[in-house]
């Protein structure tokens, strides 16, 4: 049945894939998470979001961005254990990425202050889960399926939305919006210098993921062609540069 054949399959994984595999599945469930409950805040729970972005404070946002805050910290400490096992790539840009969303967030639920751009900032997750399939198809073996590419393009796409589009437009109102809160200790306002920080490793992995997108297109294009492709690693934000996916298929049966 499934379960035998998935944990075959698990079992016959490295140390360091079986620990990356559970690490980007507690990714996924908290991606699907913080999705969910930031479209409820953002669009139905408040319905002018916007409208008081210093002093407005909701129980429910706190907990979200206390929850989160402690799943960045969790990330960060999986990466580095993860990386005594084997060679990960831009482990700086993502111990970064972490530490400023751990610390920004922090900030926000206990100075109590502008919870409408943690919330719009936690919203940005609705990226990973694809980021997240991308990584699991390839450990599968499945980069030669259209849902591979398909995924790959979707992620791209929304990556442009909310990550650059979206990121800078946040970065952009909270430096018009200071008049409003420019009269706080200095110590209050570190969030504005975090978010900062995230849109330019936005844009850097922008880059990155594009340049994959585009590698894997043209290996797919060899393929189809009759000539010999190489599928790279599944983003620049997946893991290891050398680790390789199973060369067998999980079979799914019926029974």
């Amino acid at each position: 049945g499934i379960n035998a054949e998935y944990m075959g399959f698990f079992q016959k994984l490295s140390q360091s894939d079986r620990f990356e595999w559970v690490s980007k599945t507690v990714c996924l469930i908290h991606a699907i998470y913080v999705t969910a409950f930031t479209s409820y805040f953002m669009y139905i729970h408040r319905g002018h979001f916007w409208a008081e972005i210093a002093w407005h404070y909701d129980p429910l946002e706190e907990g979200l961005l206390l929850m989160s805050t402690g799943y960045f910290y969790y990330d960060a400490i999986s990466m580095l254990r993860l990386s005594r096992l084997m060679e990960f790539r831009n482990l700086g840009a993502l111990m970064a990425h972490h530490v400023a969303s751990g610390i920004g967030l922090t900030y926000l639920a206990v100075y109590r202050i502008a919870f409408v751009f943690g919330i719009a900032l936690l919203f940005t997750e609705i990226t990973t889960p694809f980021l997240q399939l991308r990584w699991f198809l390839w450990k599968l073996g499945a980069t030669s399926s259209p849902l591979y590419i398909i995924n790959g393009l979707v992620f791209w796409v929304l990556y442009l939305i909310f990550r650059v589009i979206f990121s800078s437009w946040q970065v952009y109102y909270v430096y018009e919006a200071y008049p409003l809160y420019s009269y706080l200790p200095t110590i209050v306002l570190l969030p504005a210098i975090f978010l900062l920080i995230l849109a330019v490793l936005n844009y850097y992995w922008f880059y990155l993921i594009t340049r994959t997108i585009i590698t894997t297109l043209r290996s797919k294009g060899r393929s189809m062609s009759g000539g010999s492709a190489h599928l790279p690693p599944p983003s620049p934000l997946a893991g290891a540069p050398h680790s390789k996916p199973p060369h067998s298929k999980i079979k799914i049966s019926r029974d």
